[in-house]
């Protein structure tokens, strides 16, 4: 086999295993608890599917420039952090598309996150 081929083939098996990985610790890719193949397959499948979803609208906003490394970790916690600060701004009554609260707001939603 070529060089440049096998190369191509270890790098997207290298790939294939970062995706593994992070469906296990993030996403729960392992705590089916059925023993039904369909059951096991369906939730495999989600759990792949919300791991791409999640790359997918993490990475698409940004400029190719502009990609770095990918880690589910932050995705997880800037999407908690919209969701707890959603319900904070719900209950004071607040409105989040004020001109003054955007930068205090895009701050808050990237607390805790982390490069991979």
């Amino acid at each position: 086999m070529e060089a440049e081929r096998l190369l191509n083939y270890y790098r997207l098996r290298t790939q294939i295993e970062f995706l593994f990985r992070d469906a296990k610790q993030h996403i729960g890719l392992q705590h089916c608890q059925s023993r039904q193949k369909s059951a096991m397959y369906f939730h495999y499948n989600t759990a792949l599917t919300a791991l791409n979803t999640a790359k997918v609208t993490g990475w698409l906003p940004l400029d190719k420039h502009e990609r770095k490394a990918f880690s589910i970790a932050s995705i997880k916690s800037k999407n908690i952090n919209k969701l707890i600060l959603g319900r904070i701004i719900l209950i004071y009554g607040k409105n989040p598309k004020l001109e003054k609260m955007k930068p205090e707001i895009a701050q808050l939603y990237n607390l805790g996150a982390r490069a991979a």
